[in-house]
């Protein structure tokens, strides 16, 4: 460390020492960029969402977990870690990461944390006690609060659930998922929030929506469409 400058060394401090969060630094440097760059001036501006698996077999190493690997189609062993970028037109920017733990085949930690209040702790927390989607909204509403604004949030089918639907509305953005057809013409067709809706009314406006939705495609087809 004896190139870097006093305040480089207190930053590397505080994020080793856990009273700084890893993410605060990874995302005030990606807010320069933008600024810098002017990418807030991109008519196209979207948050996009994905994960990664890195197989392991270790047996010792905290964090590892069961998931299925939609790549290879079958359950493997190791880190999920999911991912949250900035894309416009011409560029894709990290913004921030999150380790994911799944509640099957877990390797648990062989010491507890020195530090229980650290933002490690707190993130492991989330990581073993918080779904996917629901760790996603948290790194969507911490990049929001960083400063950033997208229209747009895009993510493959394994967030396309009640828990995104609920992050678009109450940030305004416009979230383009591979989504369950029942509950995206349900969604369209009911102006009601679907997650406070009761399950049996869910499922009739489902089985109505399903229904409108066949006799306008029959239509459709009829008119030569």
């Amino acid at each position: 460390m004896q190139n870097f400058t006093d305040a480089e060394k207190m930053l590397c401090m505080m994020i080793l020492s856990g009273r700084m969060s890893i993410d605060t630094p990874t995302l005030q440097i990606a807010r320069q960029v933008v600024m810098k760059h002017k990418l807030m001036g991109h008519e196209i501006r979207a948050f996009v969402l994905d994960d990664s698996i890195k197989a392991r077999r270790s047996k010792k190493m905290p964090g590892i977990s069961s998931h299925f690997d939609h790549l290879t189609e079958r359950v493997v062993k190791g880190q999920q870690v999911l991912t949250l970028g900035y894309a416009t037109e011409e560029v894709f920017l990290p913004l921030d990461n999150e380790l994911y733990i799944s509640h099957k085949n877990v390797a648990e930690l062989k010491q507890p944390f020195r530090n229980g209040r650290s933002h490690v702790v707190k993130r492991y927390r989330d990581a073993v006690l918080l779904s996917k989607p629901e760790i996603a909204a948290k790194m969507v509403r911490r990049a929001l609060a960083s400063g950033f604004s997208a229209e747009h949030l895009l993510a493959e089918a394994w967030f396309g659930n009640k828990t995104t639907l609920r992050l678009t509305q109450t940030t305004d953005l416009t979230a383009i998922v591979r989504m369950n057809i029942a509950i995206v013409i349900t969604v369209m067709a009911y102006d009601a929030p679907l997650w406070q809706m009761p399950r049996r009314a869910v499922q009739s406006s489902c089985s109505q929506a399903m229904s409108k939705h066949s006799r306008s495609t029959l239509s459709l087809q009829n008119a030569g469409y």
